[in-house]
């Protein structure tokens, strides 16, 4: 790291800049962010994965757990932004080509290759008929079933090939609810601040009074939805908010606080949904990641193969001397998958999205307003504007 890039992460960490003026979507680390809460996930799922034990729990989270609250809330920080400013088709082109077609992929992998290779390592039944059914049951982003025909029958989590896979769907599901949101409030800036605000305390408010009460929605679909969706319209508080809301360290160490609080505190912990999206963006200005990490993302496919690459040590027999080891060796495997995913799947879509994007915009019918943080930012601010959501 230079001594600008150093002299620049001290300014922003002591500055009271808004996070308009200070995030700059070109320049930031959440590439980098992201990858590690996918590293996060993999440690987590080791316990299980390689001992049949639990995860292991931070503040009464899983620290798998703290990983997906934090992709929902840097989700919902980008996402909000990006519901902004496209119209609502090519918004939904861009989530889809974002997300499924790794996932269809991860599908096929499990179905076709890793599962009929287990049984060459540890027995059980397999028939090209049962990955088939495993590719079509799961192919609506909704995780149904997680076997295989009769495979990983003898592993400490048996019989379950990839159980990362089950948040996408609420991912998936909070990219139409900001697609909504901003639908709903399209009658001005005002408005749509006072939508995605009461939408976030009217989840915070119900899931503060389950905590209270120790109750749990039903269908359980819906508390998970909630449970999840409220850090991501965390998130899109901070971005709706981002032209007032300061950003220093004073306030990360505020939301820090608040991010422990619960842990002793009964019925505080929604506050964590806002508190995390900042700490997430704050992080992302002050720690300014390699160009490489801007280039190439593959904390995508490091979540969504990490899980099948760890059973298949686990039906291999791979018993480390402790999770620790079994976590690093994972990383160390899932990496080859998560760069083929990245460089022959994920970015060849990335980039036909965004090559049909120039095109329409050639034609005269561009597929995105301006920034609404456009105009509010002088360009000469510190830490550059925040020129352009994904």
């Amino acid at each position: 790291m230079s001594p600008a890039t150093l002299r620049d992460a001290a300014a922003i960490a002591t500055s009271s800049e808004t996070v308009a003026r200070v995030f700059d979507p070109r320049r930031n680390s959440l590439n980098a962010q992201r990858l590690v809460l996918a590293t996060l996930v993999i440690v987590s799922h080791s316990w299980p994965i390689s001992r049949g034990l639990g995860d292991p729990v931070v503040l009464g989270v899983s620290l798998g757990g703290w990983a997906v609250t934090g992709f929902f809330a840097i989700s919902g920080f980008l996402i909000y932004g990006s519901a902004q400013k496209s119209r609502l088709g090519p918004y939904i082109v861009a989530r889809v080509r974002r997300i499924y077609p790794g996932f269809l992929v991860s599908l096929v992998v499990v179905g076709f290759v890793f599962a009929p290779l287990s049984t060459l390592v540890a027995g059980g039944t397999y028939s090209p008929a049962s990955g088939l059914a495993f590719v079509i049951r799961n192919s609506a982003l909704y995780l149904h079933s997680t076997s295989v025909g009769d495979t990983l029958g003898g592993v400490p989590l048996p019989r379950d090939w990839n159980g990362s896979l089950w948040t996408l769907w609420y991912e998936f599901a909070c990219y139409l609810g900001a697609a909504a949101l901003v639908r709903v409030g399209a009658a001005g800036t005002a408005v749509r601040r006072g939508v995605v605000l009461a939408s976030w305390a009217a989840a915070a408010a119900i899931l503060t009074v389950c905590d209270l009460t120790g109750t749990a929605l039903q269908p359980r679909q819906l508390q998970t939805i909630l449970t999840l969706g409220v850090f991501f319209l965390g998130g899109a508080v901070l971005r709706a908010f981002a032209a007032k809301v300061p950003m220093s360290g004073l306030g990360a160490g505020v939301c820090a606080i608040v991010v422990v609080l619960p842990a002793f505190v009964p019925g505080a912990g929604q506050l964590r949904s806002l508190a995390v999206p900042y700490l997430c963006i704050w992080l992302a200005t002050v720690i300014r990641e390699p160009a490489w990490f801007t280039r190439n993302d593959y904390s995508y496919g490091m979540y969504i193969f990490a899980f099948p690459v760890q059973q298949m040590l686990a039906t291999a027999g791979f018993k480390a001397g402790a999770p620790w080891m079994f976590a690093v060796v994972s990383v160390v495997g899932t990496v080859p998958l998560a760069a083929l995913s990245w460089h022959l799947v994920e970015s060849r879509f990335l980039r036909r999205e965004s090559a049909r994007g120039r095109r329409t915009s050639a034609g005269g019918l561009s597929t995105t307003s301006p920034s609404p943080l456009r105009g509010l930012i002088s360009k000469r601010a510190p830490g550059r504007a925040m020129r352009q959501a994904l």
